[in-house]
């Protein structure tokens, strides 16, 4: 049984396992600087973004909402399980971790495997591969 990450209470209006209020969706139409998604913790942009009904300042983006609590992922042998950062402890300290794709300390949501050390931020475990990128003419893959 697959478990879902949110659940639907109406159209635009979801319970995501990560904050204890109802998130409804919006639209943004420009870059805004000044509001970050809780999983990736890049700035909200042009498209749609689930945003707290009581008003807090939680913020996911739509994708990021939608992200599967398991995935396989083909830089690791093991199922990697989603997992909301600042409540647990991971290898990086409380509220942070170190993402085994990009070495880098990271915030935000992140893809764990719970019987190793290994670790993947919510956007780099998001890639899809083959990978086209308009600035090569080949696909490119994980290395």
């Amino acid at each position: 049984m697959v478990v879902e990450p949110l659940e639907r209470f109406s159209d635009g209006v979801i319970l995501h396992f990560s904050h204890n209020h109802r998130l409804k969706l919006e639209m943004s139409g420009a870059y805004e600087e000044e509001k970050f998604c809780q999983a990736c913790s890049l700035p909200i942009y042009e498209g749609s973004y689930y945003t707290c009904m009581d008003q807090c300042d939680f913020i996911l983006h739509e994708a990021c909402a939608k992200a599967p609590f398991q995935k396989q992922h083909a830089t690791h042998a093991h199922s990697l399980t989603l997992k909301k950062v600042g409540n647990i402890q991971v290898s990086g300290g409380r509220g942070h971790f170190y993402c085994w794709a990009c070495g880098r300390l990271r915030t935000g949501f992140v893809y764990e495997d719970p019987n190793s050390r290994f670790h993947l931020d919510l956007r780099r475990a998001s890639a899809a591969e083959p990978f086209q990128y308009e600035g090569h003419e080949h696909p490119l893959f994980l290395a």
